[in-house]
């Protein structure tokens, strides 16, 4: 599919903006147009800030709808490619964002109205690289969901700490649109996604620790919508192969940074990589994916075997010691469950 630029190319010639707002699209023309209201309805004048709408070969009406936005809107700029999936449409947004700032949105979620003033002036005062934000979970009817993050995240002093310390906290949401990014410097540490499923659990730890200077607030800006037929709800099967090349990319990095003297730090991911790791283990008892021998070949492969949680836990102890008999008490223990 032939790419097609912002309807107006003089939009684009715009310098000076505080703000890119990356929308990646695909097949999302009936949650689009919410979305990009959400994203007008803010305190910055339409010359500060940009939307960049992706469309990513879309067989539905989100071009369509893309258009007729951007034609509404000189902030609204709408490129359409070929059908990459969302890690390479998100660096795509990377390279042609104008803004100072980098901000990702789902183009099925939406945003709270006047906070991009606050966020831009919370970037520029305290000269961040990353800015976090909390977010909330709701429904298709705007009701709010459980979270599982939002207390955690809180926990977060609103102090400007380096990306090691940070880090260290451990109450941080992977998702990449839960961060704002200072643009010149994802593009010094050369800072892009991998072009796989999961590539928000492997890019944060590694955007985080190489922040100099990181802040969260807890301004709950982001709506998550979760919908009745979410993606979220049950994985594919390859996302658990996903998930695994995530955890060998960031293993790679742990490794290419040389933090041999420092523990605490060599703890972190060796624990974020082997829970993951477990985690994506027992998801695939509990979906019924026969797939354990293939997963556990591709950990070996991936070099994340023996697993190496500290404080290591029962499950993880016995999965070192025997991960197919683990699987035979995991899966037992879950029928069990189902039964009371």
């Amino acid at each position: 599919m032939e790419e097609i630029p912002a309807l107006d190319s003089n939009k684009k010639q715009i310098q000076g903006l505080q703000l890119s707002v990356i929308v990646p699209a695909y097949n999302v023309s009936e949650y689009l147009k919410k979305c990009v209201k959400s994203l007008l309805n803010q305190d910055l004048s339409e010359y500060e800030y940009e939307i960049i709408i992706i469309n990513d070969g879309s067989t539905d009406d989100t071009e369509k709808v893309a258009l007729e936005l951007s034609r509404k809107y000189s902030q609204v700029h709408v490129y359409t490619k070929k059908n990459e999936g969302l890690s390479l449409t998100r660096n795509y947004g990377i390279e042609r964002a104008v803004g100072r700032y980098i901000m990702f949105i789902d183009a099925d979620d939406y945003v709270l109205e006047n906070c991009y003033g606050h966020i831009c002036s919370e970037m520029d005062t305290n000269h961040l690289d990353i800015l976090a934000l909390n977010y909330n979970y709701v429904d298709d009817y705007g009701k709010g969901c459980r979270n599982p993050y939002f207390r955690r995240m809180a926990k977060n002093k609103s102090a400007v700490l380096s990306g090691r310390d940070y880090i260290l906290t451990n109450f941080f949401a992977p998702m990449v649109w839960a961060n704002v990014y200072r643009k010149d410097w994802l593009i010094s540490n050369d800072l892009y996604m991998l072009p796989i499923g999961h590539e928000d659990e492997e890019f944060t730890p590694r955007a985080i620790y190489l922040s100099r200077r990181i802040k969260f607030i807890p301004l709950a800006f982001y709506q998550y919508v979760q919908h009745e037929n979410s993606y979220m709800a049950r994985y594919r099967e390859s996302n658990f192969f996903d998930m695994i090349k995530a955890m060998e990319s960031l293993n790679k990095f742990k490794k290419s940074i040389h933090i041999s003297s420092d523990k605490e730090i060599k703890d972190f991911f060796d624990n974020r990589i082997g829970k993951m790791c477990l985690m994506i283990f027992k998801r695939s008892i509990r979906e019924e994916y026969p797939i354990q021998k293939k997963l556990l070949d591709a950990m070996q492969g991936a070099g994340l075997l023996p697993l190496r949680i500290k404080p290591s836990s029962f499950y993880s102890r016995f999965f070192n010691w025997n991960p197919i008999l683990f699987a035979r008490y995991y899966s037992l223990l879950k029928k069990r469950r189902c039964r009371i």
